[in-house]
Formats: C-alpha cells, structure tokens, sequence
C-alpha cells in the first residue's frame, strides 16, 4: 500500500518483528470516541492523541456516555489539559 507521507497513522506490530503498520491512508481528521463511564482512561487517549498528532491528522475529540455520572466535570477538565488547542465535544 503507499500512502501520501504523514498522513497514515501507524502503530508497532505485536511480536517478534518489530515493524509499523499503517492502521489508515490518507486522513486529515482523527475522530477519538471515548466513554466517560467505567472504561475511560486518560493515558489511552494520550496515546491516541499521540498517533493522531505524529501522522499530521488533526485530531477531534468526542466524550461520551456523561450525562448521568458524577463527577465527570473533574474528567472532561483532564481531557482539555492533555489535548491543548484540541477540539473536544461531549
């Protein structure tokens, strides 16, 4: 497959081989989904945001699943200081 240069984001195989594996072609924006639920976890979408922003993508990200828990102002307020100048919606 070729891609035009810095705009496929990638990631290292698992295994013995170690080799970068283009998870898409050609984007311009990374849409990261996220739950503020059980499963939300700031270090993933740091890793995210990390791929998103080293294939030149402009990443966006979307919080879900807030609307009836507690607390989640303390997580949406991480989130903006993880991903600074970063759209973020919710």
């Amino acid at each position: 497959m070729r891609c035009c240069p810095g705009r496929a984001p990638s990631r290292g195989n698992r295994g013995p081989v170690t080799a970068e594996q283009a998870i898409a072609a050609n984007i311009d924006t990374v849409f990261l989904v996220t739950g503020l639920d059980l499963n939300y976890n700031i270090r993933r979408i740091e890793r995210y945001l990390t791929m998103a922003w080293n294939s030149g993508a402009t990443p966006v990200v979307l919080l879900n699943k807030g609307g009836h828990l507690r607390g989640n102002g303390a997580r949406k307020l991480e989130v903006n200081r993880i991903a600074p100048g970063v759209e973020f919606t919710r």
